[in-house]
């Protein structure tokens, strides 16, 4: 009966054969290090399911590719990239088909809270509706696909929709009194 250490190292080994890569001692050690807290079984289902895709000199499954088989909420920059670029093609779908008199319900059904909140950070619906064309559609999709990204990472942070505070401020009058300091030098400049 082997052990689900062999089932792991003999997957390993017989992926690197498909990939013509050899392998050490150490890099063997590496992979069970890193694969290791996951499970050996599901370590080397995971290589199973990469050795799909192996040939020779195509290049051996790195670590990263394995651990988002096996932890994807936790190493899949993939997912989240998806996310973002689906919701940057809703949005811009939901603008075609609800238009600028849209309710705030029917917006929230077609492109979700994260369409939502990106839409947010571009002025609201109206906005986006009238900063949209046809010359521009791309260009803003890409616009909306990165800020879709850096929300689905604000979240993955804990830090969700808080707004950022100014280092060493403490309540909201110490920003009112900055803001207003700030806008009388602006006048002043003016």
């Amino acid at each position: 009966m082997t052990t689900p250490e062999q089932k792991f190292i003999e997957a390993l080994t017989g992926v690197a054969e498909l990939c013509a890569v050899p392998l050490t001692r150490n890099i063997i050690g590496l992979y069970a290090a890193a694969l290791g807290p996951y499970g050996f079984d599901n370590a080397a289902m995971a290589l199973t399911r990469l050795a799909v895709d192996c040939r020779p000199n195509y290049g051996f499954p790195t670590i990263r590719q394995l651990l988002e088989i096996l932890d994807p909420k936790k190493f899949s920059v993939l997912d989240d990239e998806n996310e973002a670029s689906m919701a940057a093609s809703l949005i811009s779908g939901a603008v075609a088909r609800l238009g600028y008199t849209a309710r705030p319900e029917a917006i929230l059904e077609k492109i979700g809270s994260l369409g939502v909140e990106v839409v947010r950070l571009n002025g609201g619906w109206s906005q986006v509706c009238h900063d949209l064309t046809d010359f521009n559609l791309s260009t803003m999709k890409a616009q909306w696909r990165r800020e879709a990204l850096a929300v689905i990472q604000r979240r993955k942070m804990g830090y969700g929709d808080s707004v950022p505070r100014l280092p060493g401020e403490t309540a909201n009058g110490e920003t009112q009194a900055l803001l207003a300091e700030l806008s009388a030098k602006v006048t002043m400049i003016k």
